[in-house]
């Protein structure tokens, strides 16, 4: 059995009045090995009072269990709420939670990643004082599966993050401490149970094309996103399959440039190729960095990253002996 979850901390000064409620969101399935820590830092959060509603999609393991002690231990200032779906998928299970949420903003966490204490607070102090806001999100630092650092962090957008940005450079790495105001949520409409991967970016790109400028960074890094090799994320053609419903939808809805529709897959083929190349399919990440290239040349010739992916992948297909560095690096998030 896991140790005893932290107690949440002392409440602090009483919230002002009429400050918006927050709930906290969390479908789960098989995260045990994680959860605990996940849990631990929501209980360390400094924004008292805020809900929590977590669904266990048909878990396996001891998630279940889990969630049900988080549940028994918390105070009655800060409630918490288990359901259990059986096997629904991320995207339904988090639909299942939506439907029980009665505060004002929400934010999303996943059962592998670890949010800084001041997260809840910050993005509800940004959302309270700027009414034009409808999704704050924190700038993250990537962690491998033990919890150590990879020297890799989101790089907030230069100017208003638009649904277009979204798509070519998204600076939302995870779905965990985003914060969107259940107004916008209701909007936006449910999350897309089709989908198996990408489905915080179907969602945030929904909820950023209903008014412009409607998202703020919050410019700290205050989630620890968890990179390990189990995650949805580890699958390149799987996120490729899901990215290109998720375009379909996009072109659509506002009708993307076809300018705009190749600049956004040659970003992409860039992410796919890393994925590809981090699980040692060397073969497809060339492949994935030349259909980028492809795509959108004049992009892949002012972007340096485009430059060093295209020569790791390049020395890729050299003997063992001179590319294993490079790969050892690679998979360490250094490259």
């Amino acid at each position: 059995m896991p140790a005893p979850l932290p107690a949440p901390p002392l409440e602090g000064k009483p919230e002002p009045t009429g400050a918006p409620r927050v709930a906290v969101v969390m479908a789960a399935r098989d995260a045990s090995a994680f959860l605990p820590e996940t849990l631990a830092s929501l209980g360390r959060q400094t924004l008292p009072g805020f809900s929590f509603v977590a669904v266990d999609d048909g878990s396996r393991d001891a998630t279940g269990a889990i969630l049900r002690r988080h549940a028994d231990q918390a105070t009655g200032r800060r409630p918490v709420r288990v359901l259990r779906t059986e096997g629904v998928g991320l995207a339904a299970a988090r639909n299942r939670a939506l439907a029980e949420v009665d505060a004002e903003l929400i934010c999303f966490l996943d059962g592998d990643d670890v949010l800084a204490p001041m997260l809840l607070k910050r993005a509800r102090d940004v959302l309270a004082a700027r009414p034009e806001v409808d999704l704050a999100y924190p700038v993250f630092e990537h962690v491998n599966a033990r919890g150590a650092p990879l020297g890799v962090f989101s790089r907030p957008p230069k100017g208003p993050l638009t649904p277009a940005g979204l798509l070519t450079d998204n600076p939302i790495h995870s779905d965990s401490g985003v914060v969107v105001r259940r107004s916008a949520a209701e909007a936006a409409g449910p999350f897309d149970a089709a989908l198996t991967g990408c489905i915080g970016l179907d969602y945030w790109y929904r909820v950023l094309a209903l008014r412009p400028a409607n998202a703020a960074c919050l410019d700290e890094r205050l989630v620890a996103y968890r990179r390990s090799g189990g995650q949805i994320t580890a699958d390149p053609e799987r996120m490729e399959r899901n990215f290109r419903r998720v375009l379909a939808k996009a072109e659509g809805g506002d009708g993307l440039t076809s300018a705009a529709r190749d600049r956004v897959l040659s970003a992409q083929g860039l992410y796919w190729a890393s994925i590809a190349y981090a699980r040692g399919d060397y073969a497809k990440a060339r492949a994935y960095t030349l259909g980028a290239w492809r795509a959108a040349p004049l992009r892949m010739a002012c972007h340096p990253y485009a430059y060093a992916r295209a020569a790791i992948c390049v020395v890729s297909a050299l003997p063992h002996p001179l590319h294993a560095g490079l790969r050892r690096a690679a998979r360490r998030g250094l490259v």
